[in-house]
């Protein structure tokens, strides 16, 4: 292996038996792993045919963790994106606010995800399918079941906030459906 600048700018390591340059180190800050040619402060290439990964690990039962961050007068803001290999398996994407964690999206190794805040979707919303129709905002194929964790539910249709909705209930012991229609004119 030899190290040295061999263009004007350019630091770099390579193999002294094939000439492959492996790391660049510019002048301009930018750190290049697999290219000559860095474009940003890390640059990754992976050789053809090869999938790039950037690997970060830890012992077992530890978290594993990939932080951005915009560190502005003493208070970090930001987002994340971890591993926890402890017993729960899972993986979250979060925020940074002012230095807390806040996990908003959370998979399982078994399959599930679970939102910890609200969803917001701009366009159609789909739930047990690929396949959207046209001008919807929430397609749910399959059962569904609405409930909180005592098994009281209501579905409103309308605007809850006005009085102005239909509403399906059931609270364990009683369903009934209502309505609270305004004027009509």
């Amino acid at each position: 292996w030899e190290i040295g600048e061999r263009a004007a700018g350019k630091w770099q390591i390579w193999e002294d038996d094939g000439d492959t340059v492996v790391t660049t180190f510019m002048s301009t800050g930018n750190v290049g792993i697999g290219t000559t040619t860095p474009g940003s402060i890390l640059h990754l290439l992976a050789p053809t045919n090869t999938n790039a990964e950037l690997k970060v690990c830890t012992d077992d039962n530890e978290i594993s963790r990939l932080g951005l961050y915009e560190d502005a007068a003493g208070t970090t803001h930001g987002a994340f994106m971890q591993y926890r290999g402890e017993s729960s398996d899972k993986l979250e994407i979060g925020s940074i606010n002012a230095g807390t964690d806040t996990v908003h999206l959370s998979f399982t190794d078994t399959g599930v995800a679970t939102f910890t805040e609200n969803v917001f979707c701009s366009r159609t919303l789909a739930i047990g399918t690929t396949s959207i129709t046209s001008g919807i905002g929430l397609e749910v194929v399959g059962k569904q079941l609405l409930r909180t964790s005592n098994g009281v539910a209501d579905l409103y249709l309308g605007n809850y906030a006005t009085a102005n909705y239909f509403r399906f209930h059931t609270n364990n012991s009683n369903t009934y459906f209502d309505a609270h229609c305004g004027k009509y004119s």
